[in-house]
């Protein structure tokens, strides 16, 4: 019997001030891996399952939890950044102008820059999701479109699952298998009650297919990943860590070396981009790889979905690990 592969993908940061969705970003992904490789159009059960989370969405008007990032951010932006600074005439405001040369100049603007376009608008959604009620808050969105989505899937007994994660969604893709191949008191996401109870049984259903061996990792891409930062949000992590014990792949479905399950990609002129394979217990079974997105630091986190290196190479793990 053939398996029943499943593609999902995770968006990451958002580092902007307007409403927006991912849909074109993921169909022209999509598209343009099957352009390479054509066979990737009749190897999936169905249409990618992608998720939306964080943020405001053009022509909605949900504004739970999460989807008031963007209007807390942009408010926090406008006060704080430094063009407001300097409009700010009240005495107890002071600000030096600044007579430095062009260089020096140049480079504070570009820090200022990067500050007010991506550190806040974009970091942000990573401290949000490092606090208790902002990771509740994404993980019962993001769960619950994946689960909703293989419902379809529950009674077929070879389910791979191939996740293609950006920045954030990096790690949370990584949260999201871990509660599925770890043991069952390692899933925070049932343990801390972070779903309804149907997205939980959903979940527990999940995990001992998992564990049946009925749930297998296909494969996992990631760009731009965060998990370094990350993973120092729990104490259990620190103390791991500062032993140097490296994280176990085995914990989130990565088993043997051949072939290669796990694909990382990085622009080192992506401050937001962290290498990650050398976390691991397994490096057989993951590959990393450093790309060229373009050489402007405020686009070059946003640009990987669209590089012809993490395009080909994702294509080809898909048909590895998908047959």
């Amino acid at each position: 019997m053939s398996p029943t592969n499943v593609l999902i993908m995770i968006h990451g940061i958002i580092p902007s001030s307007e409403p927006l969705d991912h849909a074109a970003e993921y169909n022209n992904f999509f598209q343009s891996l099957v352009a390479l490789e054509p066979q990737l159009s009749g190897l999936f059960a169905g249409p990618p399952i992608t998720v939306e989370w964080g943020h405001e969405l053009p022509n909605s008007n949900n504004l739970e939890d999460h989807r008031r990032l963007t209007r807390a951010q942009n408010f926090i932006n406008e006060k704080t950044k430094y063009s407001s600074l300097q409009r700010d005439n009240h005495p107890n405001n002071s600000v030096i102008n600044d007579r430095g040369n062009l260089v020096n100049r140049g480079l504070r603007l570009a820090i200022a820059g990067l500050r007010e376009n991506l550190f806040i608008t974009g970091m942000g959604d990573v401290i949000f999701y490092a606090s208790a009620d902002g990771e509740k808050a994404i993980r019962r969105e993001v769960y619950n479109t994946i689960l909703d989505k293989l419902q379809a899937y529950e009674n077929d007994i070879d389910v791979r699952l191939h996740l293609v994660g950006h920045s954030l969604g990096v790690t949370l893709c990584h949260d999201f298998l871990y509660g599925l191949f770890a043991s069952r008191h390692q899933s925070g996401f049932l343990r801390e009650h972070q779903g309804s109870p149907d997205a939980e049984a959903k979940y527990e259903l999940w995990h001992e297919k998992a564990t049946n061996g009925e749930l297998t990792l296909g494969s996992m891409t990631s760009t731009a990943s965060q998990i370094a930062i990350l993973a120092m949000r729990k104490q259990g992590m620190v103390d791991m860590l500062a032993s140097h014990d490296k994280l176990k792949a085995s914990d989130i479905g990565i088993t043997g070396a051949n072939p290669v399950k796990w694909q990382l990609f990085y622009d080192i002129d992506d401050v937001l981009a962290y290498g990650t394979r050398g976390l691991y217990d397994n490096p057989d079974a993951i590959r990393e790889i450093q790309v060229d997105n373009n050489d402007n630091i405020l686009t070059v986190h946003t640009s990987y979905w669209k590089n012809p290196v993490v395009i080909q190479e994702t294509a080809q793990l898909l048909l590895e690990n998908s047959r």
